[in-house]
């Protein structure tokens, strides 16, 4: 499924404006009730024009009595062939069951063994109530609720279970096995959401770093519509552990924040000595202001309470990780010393620098040829080290002990002059990247080739172990800044 399809998606079912109170607000268009090959169904051949099925009514109807959660069908309705599902359209079906427009041909014994609603419907006291009939066969109605895409999702999960399913499709299984009652298929569906806004551990910076993933799949991206909607289906089903993780996704997300409203401010009191300057209710430009205003609204739709959160969760990631990405690499913060870890011997160079030496350079050269064939026989294990903590990031383009010149004294604070260059100037755009998204993403990997040119690769390295035991804190934190615990 495209991310622009998802995105109408999802969309369309936030801005329907009459939805139960009982169902959860419709995530996917109603244009998705053919199945087509934009939604992982393959389009249905062309059938050839065959004649009308033929639909029986009982001769002698008997009084109507109380059915169970169904709609009364009804005997004079003409079914044509674009109302039948060309998919779930089984010819040795022995039950018809209609859900929106569409009629689905199934298995009765199927639908019984996974759905408590359906053994209620088919039950025997039910069977003696006079039903209208399709080919011989009995006609049911499926809840007015119950979503023609949830209920084909549902279907093709009980026909064939799939091990990976994207957050759309559980979404879908959740809702109509919630309203069907398949307690079995609605404890999978829990399961994989819960495995895809997983809030145990923080987000992998494979999803951001485009070195590890120059493509990430649109999974691990979900789109802030979707997470906006989420706030309110986890609560609804009862999945308060995955607020967490949607809770990060939207304030990592800067297409919300562009697309969230402000607050409404306080209506101030009406004066009586001064007129009002407000624009009038009618008038062509309040009008066109109200709009604009009811539709960002749709948009989000988000609780006060939730804009809070998210707004003081979006403060303190702001605080945290300015504050940390000021820490330059390998630096006594008491003395702004060098504390690089590289395997070189810097004491004789410095002492003939200051000492107006001439073998200074000379010396310099050999050291750097030493920690080259250092790093050279370390190579092996670092490009081993391609995991998710991203530490294949520090490639063989890194000089490798680029940052020696930053040992020469030239002033006490000279590597945090040089750092701090680089964070408010060279690298402005990347570091407010990473403020917007501090958990994921990785600034030695975004920067690696400008900052190999002025830091050595084990500098630039334990800066980025730091940063990584940063993210976990950070993660654990962030239930507080939330309200969560």
């Amino acid at each position: 499924m495209s991310s622009l399809s998802e995105s109408s998606d999802i969309r369309s079912g936030l801005d329907t404006p009459s939805t139960p109170a009982s169902t959860p607000p419709a995530v996917f268009s109603r244009s998705m009730m053919k199945p087509s090959t934009e939604h992982g169904l393959p389009t249905p051949p062309k059938t050839p024009s065959k004649k009308r099925p033929h639909l029986s009514a009982p001769e002698t109807p008997t009084p109507p009595q109380k059915r169970i959660k169904s709609e009364p069908c009804d005997s004079d309705f003409h079914v044509v062939e674009e109302q039948m599902s060309a998919i779930f359209w089984y010819s040795d079906g022995d039950v018809v069951v209609r859900a929106g427009d569409i009629l689905y041909k199934l298995y009765q014994s199927r639908l019984v063994k996974h759905s408590v609603y359906f053994a209620n419907l088919f039950s025997d006291e039910n069977a003696k109530m006079p039903q209208v009939t399709l080919e011989g066969v009995r006609v049911y109605h499926a809840p007015a609720e119950l979503l023609v895409e949830d209920f084909e999702r549902l279907l093709s999960e009980l026909e064939e279970p799939s091990s990976k399913i994207t957050r759309y499709d559980a979404i879908r299984l959740l809702r109509a096995s919630t309203i069907l009652a398949c307690d079995s298929v609605a404890a999978v569906a829990k399961r994989h959401i819960l495995a895809l806004w997983d809030s145990s551990a923080p987000p992998s910076p494979r999803s951001r770093a485009p070195h590890l993933s120059p493509d990430p799949p649109e999974e691990d991206r979900p789109s802030y519509h979707l997470c906006v909607y989420m706030l309110s289906f986890a609560r609804e089903h009862n999945l308060h552990q995955i607020l967490k993780r949607v809770y990060y996704e939207l304030i990592s997300n800067p297409k919300f924040w562009t697309a969230l409203p402000p607050l409404p401010a306080p209506a101030p009191c009406p004066s009586r000595s001064s007129p009002s300057t407000s624009t009038p209710r009618n008038s062509p430009s309040s009008s066109t202001e109200d709009d604009k205003l009811r539709v960002r609204e749709r948009l989000t739709g988000l609780q006060t309470d939730d804009r809070i959160r998210l707004l003081e969760g979006r403060h303190a990631f702001t605080h945290v990780w300015y504050e940390h990405v000021r820490t330059p690499p390998s630096t006594d913060p008491d003395t702004g010393k060098s504390a690089c870890p590289c395997p070189r011997s810097s004491s004789p160079t410095e002492t003939n620098i200051e000492k107006g030496g001439g073998g200074g350079n000379r010396h310099r050269m050999q050291t750097r040829t030493k920690a080259a064939a250092a790093e050279k026989r370390d190579s092996g294990n670092a490009r081993g080290q391609r995991e998710e903590t991203g530490k294949g990031a520090l490639d063989d383009d890194f000089i490798p002990n680029a940052c020696d010149a930053l040992s020469v004294p030239r002033g006490t604070y000279y590597r945090e002059a040089k750092w701090a260059h680089f964070v408010n100037h060279e690298g402005t755009s990347a570091v407010e990247d990473g403020a917007m998204d501090p958990i994921r993403y990785d600034l030695i990997a975004r920067k690696r080739k400008q900052l190999a040119l002025t830091w050595c690769t084990l500098c630039l390295r334990k800066w980025r172990e730091e940063w990584e035991a940063r993210r976990w804190e950070w993660w654990e934190r962030l239930d507080g800044w939330l309200g969560l615990v």
